[in-house]
């Protein structure tokens, strides 16, 4: 039987550097293997660029919108997935994809990671409200992103999904059953900068030095406050305690960074449903993260993790230092975060809900 054709419009996914859309965008398209999903998926970059935060020229996105629309008359795509941030630039330039779409009578799903409606300027509401208007469906990541709601008559708002993130449960990602040790190894993922909460992570280091109680914390990823970060690790004289890692791409030494560590610490301030805690919780790790976004939904209290307020250096000290005080607890819990994503939040859970999801939307 012929498989309907879905395009999917985000960044591009060869980019060295890249953020969670891109990871989201790669597991899509790994959908097209599976025999029993009855859709073939394709990619499209609007503007391309070669890594994260690169500006895009105005010939670049020009010609873009052109191929894009050659894509629509020569291909029979019969739904256009487009992933956007809820962000300045990111709504401004999706929402005339959304539009060109809709000029072409195509069915389309907007989906949105990172960001809010308070991200956006009061100015360029508009667009975003175009958006939700003329989507025929729309995904969200969390609950704050449902405001999007009150741009929509009360009939038409079931068009808006709430769905999670989803991961490939590999063979090489097996359940990491971790010994006992004297030296508990907590371990930071993701991009270099204050709104991550790497400053209080260092606070909170600080404290339990002065409590007399040992540890040692990789950091994995780049970012404009790295070297800030080092420096200030220096002047506190606790670098001895940090293994600076860098963004790596390598899988095998990826891989192998996130077995040798015990828990996953990730104090950000503000985040959508970062792929980083789910592959921590591949790997068999607790989890001591924030009250934000969609991190409420997969870190459940004293179960596999520990929930603190942003910006917050005592309670992610007191966290910290309860794993070292009860390390028989790491193994408890790490085997909840496996069981969870492996229950909730399996490729195969994203296949179901993909199939029902584009089925519903054409019909």
């Amino acid at each position: 039987m012929k498989k309907n054709k879905v395009l999917i419009i985000g960044p591009n996914i060869n980019m060295s550097i890249h953020g969670g859309i891109v990871t989201h965008m790669k597991l899509l398209l790994s959908l097209n293997k599976f025999t029993n999903f009855n859709f073939e998926l394709e990619s499209f970059t609007i503007g391309e660029r070669t890594t994260v935060g690169e500006k895009i020229g105005i010939f670049n996105l020009i010609k873009s919108y052109t191929t894009f629309i050659t894509y629509l008359l020569g291909n029979n795509y019969k739904i256009i997935h487009i992933n956007a941030s809820m962000k300045n630039g990111s709504i401004i330039k999706n929402s005339f994809v959304l539009l060109l779409a809709k000029l072409f009578f195509k069915k389309t799903i907007f989906q949105f990671h990172g960001g809010s409606t308070t991200d956006i300027s009061k100015k360029l509401l508009c667009f975003l409200k175009f958006i939700v208007y003329f989507s025929d469906k729309i995904l969200i990541l969390t609950q704050e992103q449902a405001q999007i709601k009150n741009y929509l008559k009360h009939s038409h708002k079931n068009k808006i999904k709430k769905v999670p993130n989803f991961i490939a449960i590999e063979d090489k990602k097996v359940k990491n059953n971790k010994k006992e040790k004297e030296l508990i190894h907590f371990l930071f993922v993701g991009r270099v900068i204050k709104e991550k909460g790497i400053f209080e992570l260092l606070e909170a280091s600080k404290k339990l030095l002065d409590n007399k109680l040992n540890f040692k914390i990789s950091i994995m990823g780049d970012g404009p406050e790295l070297i800030p970060l080092k420096n200030r690790t220096k002047e506190l004289n606790i670098s001895k305690y940090f293994l600076f890692h860098g963004f790596i791409t390598d899988d095998i030494k990826k891989q192998d960074i996130y077995t040798s560590a015990d828990i996953m610490i990730f104090p950000s301030h503000r985040e959508g449903f970062p792929y980083t805690i789910l592959e921590a919780m591949l790997f068999s790790m607790p989890i001591i993260s924030t009250h934000v976004g969609a991190l409420k939904d997969i870190i459940i209290e004293n179960e596999n993790g520990f929930l603190i307020n942003p910006q917050n250096s005592n309670e992610l000290f007191e966290k910290m230092r309860y794993f070292i005080l009860h390390p028989n607890k790491i193994n408890k819990m790490g085997k909840n975060s496996f069981d969870l994503v492996n229950n909730k939040y399996s490729i195969l859970q994203m296949q179901t809900m993909l199939n029902n999801l584009y089925k519903e939307v054409l019909l």
